[in-house]
């Protein structure tokens, strides 16, 4: 989306407070104009500024399908779980936004969007042994281990 003005939608659901809330607040604060809902449905109805503190009159709605109605065209996660981990309602909403993308992957495609607490197969050996751990659905960390 090179050149092109991202509409986001913040996704915070049950979690749009300034404490839980840091990333979408970050986003609120400095990009402001990029945002056209935050998605809570335990505050809809409400504004960010409301809400948050910042955002002014950005609406907060319950549901992806409210948020596309207002123009948005791309999702942003605005809250870390604790444990880096998505709960299952989240999973469903982040998958539907995913589907109803334009540039929707192929089934096939699909089948790697899943998290699962195994390592990535390595095209060759690495020279160094290495322990791979989760650290979220969509980043792995990679700790070296030393043989002494």
């Amino acid at each position: 989306m090179l050149g092109q003005t991202r509409r986001l939608a913040l996704m915070a659901e049950g979690r749009f407070t300034p404490l839980d809330a840091k990333t979408a607040v970050g986003v609120l604060r400095y990009r402001p104009d990029e945002v056209v809902a935050v998605i809570d449905s335990t505050r809809a109805g409400r504004s960010a500024e409301g809400c948050v503190g910042v955002g002014g009159a950005i609406p907060v709605v319950a549901d992806l399908a409210a948020a596309a109605a207002l123009g948005a065209d791309s999702l942003l996660i605005g809250v870390a779980p604790q444990g880096g981990e998505l709960p299952p309602a989240w999973r469903v909403a982040v998958r539907a936004a995913l589907a109803s993308s334009p540039r929707s992957p192929t089934p096939a495609t699909r089948a790697s969007w899943t998290c699962a607490a195994r390592p990535r197969p390595a095209a060759s050996p690495p020279a160094v042994p290495r322990t791979w751990r989760p650290r979220s659905c969509s980043r792995w960390a990679r700790t070296a281990t030393s043989a002494r």
